[in-house]
């Protein structure tokens, strides 16, 4: 409903109330699948609130406990320069993801990968988000391929929101065409929807 209506802040919010779910029910790949893509989407809307929330969630599904208290750390940094309040549920599901990686590492190991992530730049903190995500999403990180001069003007599409059909009335093709190129980006930048296709865009001054 909410990818329907377009609101991409609202399908952020949704897909975090999924993953919690996913995780909730013992599904650790679903609710990577959904952190991912929210995740992304923060980085699309530039939502420093929401960045904070999704560094939480992806460190509690890492598979790389090393990982897990990097984002903590990049995570209590970034909440104290926003200020921002200590919900119960984020505050429950970040004690959780520390015990767990303080299980796998010890406090000491911990408290140096922890400080570290402080001091990653918002860049580095999304590419490690991302690449544990897609680990415990069991969808291994790969480099990309590169993209076509017709594929990157597909993309700069994508990542203004257009759909399949808007996409090819813009580009005289049809929409079956259209559709295959945005499968063909989503194939070359080893990604599994538009919104993390948007959020490369942007990343990469395509869009």
């Amino acid at each position: 409903m909410r990818r329907e209506e377009g609101n991409k802040l609202h399908i952020l919010h949704s897909l975090r109330i999924l993953g919690a779910v996913a995780l909730a029910r013992g599904n650790n790949a679903e609710a990577a699948r959904c952190f991912s893509e929210a995740l992304d989407l923060s980085y699309l809307l530039g939502s420093e609130h929401c960045k904070c929330y999704c560094f939480v969630e992806v460190a509690a599904v890492s598979e790389d406990p090393e990982s897990a208290a990097k984002l903590l750390g990049a995570e209590a940094d970034l909440r104290a320069r926003l200020k921002l309040c200590n919900l119960p549920s984020e505050r429950r599901l970040r004690e959780q993801a520390t015990a767990r990686a303080i299980s796998a590492l010890g406090n000491s190991y911990f408290g140096m990968a922890f400080d570290q992530g402080r001091s990653l730049s918002s860049a580095d903190a999304y590419a490690m988000a991302r690449e544990a995500a897609a680990t415990a999403e069991g969808r291994p990180h790969h480099s990309t391929k590169p993209l076509t001069p017709r594929e990157r003007e597909v993309l700069i599409l994508i990542a203004q929101g257009k759909s399949d059909r808007e996409i090819g009335d813009a580009l005289f093709v049809s929409r079956r065409t259209a559709a295959t190129h945005v499968r063909n980006i989503l194939a070359k930048l080893d990604i599994h929807s538009r919104a993390e296709a948007a959020a490369w865009a942007v990343r990469n001054n395509v869009a």
